[in-house]
């Protein structure tokens, strides 16, 4: 069973009956040949398949809790300003892994970040 990751999708035979009928200068349509997975399925199937890891350990509470974790030892919420510009460097690299975790999670579940984000908030408060 494939569960599909993304919220939108442009049919390959409905994307190319709507460039048609719209007038030139009205709608700028290079942002949605920039992307693929919209209207086209393969791309889509082995984006998903990619990140299958991924998605099981964002379908447990310990296995969002574990992600949560590395994100906020990520600094991706902290200047990675240093006086020591050796610290910056590394501050900076961390922060760079954090956020393209954060991608990832958003391309697996576009609202798996909030939901960690919420259950990291119930953590706290306990």
């Amino acid at each position: 069973m494939k569960i599909d990751i993304y919220t939108h999708i442009l049919p390959l035979k409905y994307k190319q009956a709507l460039f048609k009928l719209i007038p030139p200068g009205l709608f700028d349509t290079t942002t949605l040949e920039l992307i693929p997975p919209l209207s086209d399925l393969d791309h889509r199937f082995r984006i998903m398949d990619k990140y299958e890891d991924l998605k099981q350990v964002l379908s447990t509470y310990q296995g969002r809790s574990f992600i949560w974790e590395l994100l906020s030892q990520a600094r991706i919420y902290h200047t990675t300003f240093s006086e020591n510009s050796l610290t910056s460097a590394f501050h900076e690299g961390m922060r760079q892994i954090g956020l393209q975790l954060i991608a990832r999670i958003d391309a697996v579940d576009q609202n798996a970040y909030a939901k960690l984000r919420r259950e990291a908030v119930r953590r706290e408060d306990k």
